[in-house]
């Protein structure tokens, strides 16, 4: 990965951080924080290019428990097997409770990833096109295209031709500019 995407997924790292703090007693603060950097670090590899099904089901749940646990999101954990934590997670050792179904616990926001890969394989080492990044960064803002075509400072007609591939150089280009700046100058609303 380059370098400008590991400080992509740094920066949504820390956003999930930030998050957690605000409330870190609530008793769903590990998972929920845990689920926003599993689909920061997905929404940053996605438009990259680099999104395999493979990153979503090991890498990508490895790397947010090594997260949470380092962070304190996920408190009850060591760096070596003790009776206490007997599961090994990332990098950690681990008490997870018996009560969640932990083999589904990132099931959900993989499947929904799944389905936004590209179906052909020989496509799955391409950059999705401008459309498909847009649609997503909308999806993952939770805002409606006209609000973000109001973002990209394009029109609502223009924005929907640049979607389908179409519309004019200067709107294209503003576009990709947006998509391409979207992870480190845009938060979530």
């Amino acid at each position: 990965m380059t370098a400008d995407i590991r400080q992509r997924i740094k920066i949504e790292l820390l956003r999930a951080d930030a998050e957690y703090w605000k409330s870190p007693d609530t008793p769903s603060a590990p998972l929920t924080t845990m689920r926003q950097a599993f689909d920061g670090i997905a929404l940053v590899l996605f438009p990259a290019g680099v999104l395999t099904e493979s990153l979503l089901r090991t890498a990508i749940p490895e790397l947010v428990w090594d997260s949470a646990i380092a962070a304190g999101w996920w408190r009850c954990a060591s760096e070596t097997p003790q009776r206490i934590f007997p599961e090994r997670v990332g990098h950690y050792w681990a008490w997870r409770d018996e009560v969640s179904d932990w083999q589904r616990f990132f099931h959900d926001e993989t499947a929904v990833w799944v389905v936004r890969l590209p179906a052909d394989s020989a496509k799955a080492g391409a950059v999705p096109d401008l459309g498909t990044r847009l649609a997503v960064a909308s999806e993952s803002a939770l805002i409606s295209h006209t609000a973000q075509a109001a973002r990209i400072g394009i029109g609502r007609s223009t924005y929907f031709e640049v979607k389908a591939g179409r519309g004019g150089k200067r709107a294209r280009r503003r576009a990709e500019e947006y998509a391409r700046n979207l992870q480190t100058t845009q938060k979530p609303d």
